[in-house]
This record gives structure tokens, sequence and C-alpha cells, in this order.
């Protein structure tokens, strides 16, 4: 027969340990489930978790909430359109206990694959919720703590930090308009970037141009990769012009300031 699951948890290595732990807290399943799906994508967590919350859900999922329900649920927030509409889902948020502001809403969105911010179509909230296990109001107030999980583990916030670039520049656009990733970059970063705010002035005031996709991932790394104080920064990494930049910007700066002093 099979070991039991504690001593199969017990031969893993501690950061596998920590991946499992971490897919239980995000897809809300067993640490059977966790272990058996992290096996198969060599214990990568992003790429396992991308694979459980992209694919359909699970059989032994489906049979726990109800499909009516959810049609009801998403009756209680749509518009005449047939869609829940920016109206709707500040409703939603006020009946789930949230402010409007709520990154949370960003995790449903991500959740749910949505096409346009606030926005949540008939064919991207049925599925979601389904896959979520949420056929009430009461059942995604109580999905709630494991949706901030989604904010705060690096593997999910990197999904959700990439999602929002997608999910914000124009559908034709390959850039994001600066206006946009600097309030995007403020409501995400703060807490997790030291130098967020001198980031964004440099970006404002010296750089003045749209985001790529490149630029808007790699600042996620370079405030996760490097100190504050700059001084691991390697100049011949393959950073995007605008670190590069910023990099220069803020030595010069310094170097100003002491000068002056």
């Amino acid at each position: 027969g099979s070991l039991p699951n504690y001593v199969k948890m017990h031969r893993l290595k501690s950061d596998q340990k920590r991946a499992v732990q971490e897919f239980m807290a995000v897809a809300s399943c067993s640490e059977s489930s966790a272990m058996s799906i992290l096996k198969r994508f060599d214990y990568h967590l992003e790429t396992a978790l991308n694979a459980y919350l992209e694919g359909p859900a699970p059989v032994e999922k489906r049979a726990r909430v109800d499909k009516k329900n959810i049609e009801k649920f998403f009756a209680t927030y749509k518009d005449d359109e047939g869609s829940i509409q920016s109206g709707g889902t500040v409703r939603l948020l006020t009946d789930l206990g949230l402010e409007e502001t709520d990154n949370l809403w960003l995790v449903l969105a991500w959740r749910m694959g949505c096409k346009t911010p606030y926005v949540f179509t008939r064919e991207e909230f049925l599925p979601g919720m389904e896959k979520l296990e949420c056929d009430s109001l009461a059942a995604l107030k109580a999905k709630l703590p494991a949706l901030r999980h989604d904010l705060t583990a690096d593997a999910t916030f990197a999904q959700i930090y990439d999602f929002a670039f997608v999910l914000f520049k124009a559908p034709e656009s390959r850039v994001l308009g600066l206006e946009t990733a600097v309030a995007l970059w403020k409501e995400l970063l703060t807490g997790r970037f030291a130098l967020v705010d001198k980031w964004c002035e440099f970006m404002e005031t010296v750089h003045k141009k749209a985001v790529n996709k490149d630029t808007w991932h790699l600042t996620l790394e370079f405030a996760r990769t490097v100190k504050p104080d700059l001084s691991d920064f390697d100049p011949n990494g393959a950073w995007p012009y605008a670190i590069d930049e910023f990099v220069g910007w803020i030595k010069e700066s310094h170097e100003g300031a002491s000068a002056a002093s």
C-alpha cells in the first residue's frame, strides 16, 4: 500500500514542504492533493498553481457547489446588459465588508481571468465561482482569507502583479499608460519595494514614457532582489533601460546631496 501522508511529508525537503503549505493555502485543497499536483510539476510552486488555477475544476469539486445558486448570486449584481459592471462590483465588495479600493477585487479578477477592470462577465463569474467553490455571498466571504493569502504569498502575488498589466492596458496596446502604472505600483508594491516612491517619482519626472511588459515585470524582480541601498545592483545584469537609468539617477542625486552637505 502507499505510505501515509505524514511519512511522505516527512521525506520532503524543507522548501518542498513550504511549497505544499503554500499550495494548500492558495488552492484550498487537501495535503495529499497538493503533494500529488506539486510532484507532477517537480515542486515548482508557480507552475503547479498556474496549472491548478487555470485548468477545469476537478470533478470532486464540481459537486460541492450548486450552479443554480451561482446563477442567483450573479443575478444579484448584474446589470441590464447581463454582466457585473463597476457599480455591481462595488456593491459586491461592500456586501463582502471590503472597501472598494481593496486589492482583493484584483485577486478575484485574476482567479476568474477577467478581461476588463471592475467588470465580471457571466462567462468569467460562473466558472470562476465554481472553481472557488462559492455559490453564495457567505461562501465567498469565508474564502476571503485564502484570497488575501494570494496577495501575500510571493508565487501568487507575482502572477497577480503580471495579470494587472494585462488587465489595465488597452486591449490593442503593448504598453501600459504611465499614470496607470504609477498608481498600480503605489497600490501593489508599497510595503514590498522600499524605493517605490522614488521609482514612481523617477518614472514621472525623468523617464516619462508608457511602460512595456518587460519593464513592468522586471520592476517586481528588481524590488525583490536588489537591496534598497543598491549596493548589490549588477549594471551588467539583464535589466531594462528604465531600471539602469533609475539606478544612475538615484546615485547622482545621492552624490549631489553629499557634495551639498
